[in-house]
């Protein structure tokens, strides 16, 4: 072994302490960073898999009513691969345990074709079998502490419906369960979705023969903007109320939303870590070199040279680099695959796909090791200026001179004769002063950002609901209603204001820009909406 490596491993025993201290750091970055790049990748590989599997759909157009022998025309649009029709409607379900507990489910009608677009995974029971029979979506199911064999009783056109459950089902169209683009938060237990043969739906509702709401799979996604405006075209007889590409589906766009976060913060929160580690690294071997003077001038009086001496102080930092990277790719690697079945789960999401991507290990040991030798250069680069003669010599202190505030005489008295000196001391070492506050800042927003969002979004809350919308109670009805409605919902309940509104959804669209938005209108003299 060279002398100098034999001397580096001097100086990391003699050192351990900062060592371990910087080491740590590092490792916590490439852990974070390979933690959450990996979960992300693996998170949208388990997605796609199941929405291939389940076949899921790629636009979702809404209607008033659309007869049966209509889609056959939807389907000779250029582009679209497949067409089905379905039932949706929301009603309200009988509770036996609390007559206060408002509920609502969506009744959805399933076909029993097997090549039906979103398609429900089973995960317990059986599919239906006759027309009095249901499929609870899996979230809903758990927060009510339904099973299969249990009896549920919608209500549905003014009768009490009891259905029997036959199974409980994910659907890829639900896996962040939302009632509507409104809500903030899901509330499993308050909404939930109903699968119902297509016969039964079309019975209770009246829709024999007809539809409101379209699944559509098309056979490229690069255009499907151009197409959706091809079926909005082709179907306005039908009065379109909606269509929703994939893109733009609540719970797919939720879904992808939190993974653009975890994509964030894996690039922004390891870097800091690093910027951390670097400013620490620099300043440890500024002062290492400063206090080897003597020995760094021996070194290069026996003819080390300064490239030499140079890198053997930036091996220290390389060193710190190669640690914290074994011990943090280990560590990221074990907590990828705990987070993505975590995050899956969340989702609701029954199939996980757990791969290792080395591409992100070579990078994250890149990345390390180019921050650890950029800080070692910099933190070691007074080792050019050391002479052997003069550094026999202890160095000379620096030339003092009268700072800015000893001139401020009326201050200066005041201060006592410890803050003196350490006042002066910052003025004549500004850049490790400023290194040292930089870092500190830096890991006090490490610390600082996570309970601000905590806090924020309380607040967040408060104000949206505490003095922007002040209701209560929204109630929705399937059908615009006259102002009379409002009379009867009065004489129902003890009510200090009641408001109608009407809310209705639209294509806003600026040149090649289109974004479907929701619509309200509201009294002129509202006091339920506060507009700042």
């Amino acid at each position: 072994m060279r002398k100098l490596d034999k001397r580096l491993l001097r100086m990391v025993k003699h050192s351990k302490g900062q060592f371990i201290s910087v080491t740590v750091i590092v490792a916590a970055a490439l852990c974070i960073f390979i933690a959450f790049s990996m979960m992300s990748i693996n998170i949208r590989d388990s997605v796609n898999y199941y929405y291939e599997s389940t076949n899921f759909n790629d636009i979702n157009v809404k209607l008033m009513k659309i007869p049966e022998s209509a889609l056959e025309k939807v389907k000779k649009i250029p582009g679209i691969k497949s067409v089905e029709g379905r039932i949706s409607f929301d009603v309200p379900l009988r509770i036996e345990d609390s007559a206060d507990e408002k509920v609502t489910v969506r009744i959805i009608s399933i076909s029993d074709n097997d090549e039906m677009i979103n398609k429900l995974y089973m995960k317990n029971g059986n599919s239906i079998s006759n027309i009095n029979q249901v499929i609870v979506l899996d979230q809903f199911a758990s927060a009510r502490k339904i099973k299969p064999g249990d009896k549920v009783t919608p209500y549905i056109n003014g009768m009490n419906q009891e259905l029997s459950v036959s199974g409980v089902a994910a659907s890829p169209e639900f896996v962040y369960l939302m009632e509507n683009d409104q809500a903030l938060l899901p509330a499993p237990e308050k909404f939930g979705i109903f699968y119902v043969s297509k016969e039964f739906a079309q019975s209770v509702y009246g829709y024999r023969g007809n539809y409101n709401e379209l699944l559509i799979k098309v056979y490229g996604e690069k255009n499907i903007d151009d197409l959706a405006d091809k079926i909005e075209k082709e179907l306005d007889a039908f009065g379109v109320k909606q269509i929703i590409t994939r893109e733009n589906q609540l719970s797919n766009n939720v879904l992808n939303q939190k993974i653009e976060g975890i994509d964030k913060m894996s690039s922004a929160v390891p870097v800091l870590f690093l910027m951390v580690a670097a400013l620490i690294i620099s300043i440890m071997l500024s002062r290492t070199v400063n206090n080897d003077r003597i020995a760094i001038g021996v070194l290069k009086a026996l003819g080390y040279g300064n490239v030499n001496i140079l890198s053997h102080y930036t091996k220290y930092s390389l060193a710190i680099g190669l640690a914290g990277s074994a011990i943090g790719i280990s560590l990221g690697l074990l907590l990828s695959g705990v987070l993505t079945s975590v995050f899956i789960g969340f989702f609701n999401i029954p199939i996980v796909k757990v791969n290792v991507y080395y591409s992100y290990i070579i990078y994250a040991i890149i990345l390390t090791s180019t921050f650890c030798i950029i800080s070692g250069l910099f933190g070691a680069r007074s080792v050019i200026h050391i002479v052997p003669a003069d550094s026999m010599r202890p160095e000379a202190p620096k030339s003092g001179k009268r700072i800015l505030l000893e001139r401020l005489t009326f201050i200066w008295r005041r201060i006592g004769f410890s803050w003196k000196m350490v006042i002066r001391n910052i003025f004549r070492t500004k850049k490790r002063f400023a290194f040292l506050v930089l870092g500190l800042a830096l890991s006090y927003s490490i610390n600082v950002v996570p309970l601000y969002m905590i806090n924020a979004m309380s607040a967040m809350f408060t104000l949206q609901y505490g003095e922007y919308q002040k209701m209560d109670y929204t109630i929705d009805f399937a059908r615009p209603l006259s102002e009379k409605s409002m009379q009867e919902v009065k004489k129902l309940a003890q009510i200090d204001r009641i408001e109608a509104k009407v809310e209705y959804p639209f294509e806003l669209q600026n040149g090649w820009k289109k974004k479907t938005v929701g619509i309200i209108g509201i009294p002129k003299d509202t006091e339920l909406y506060e507009f700042k």
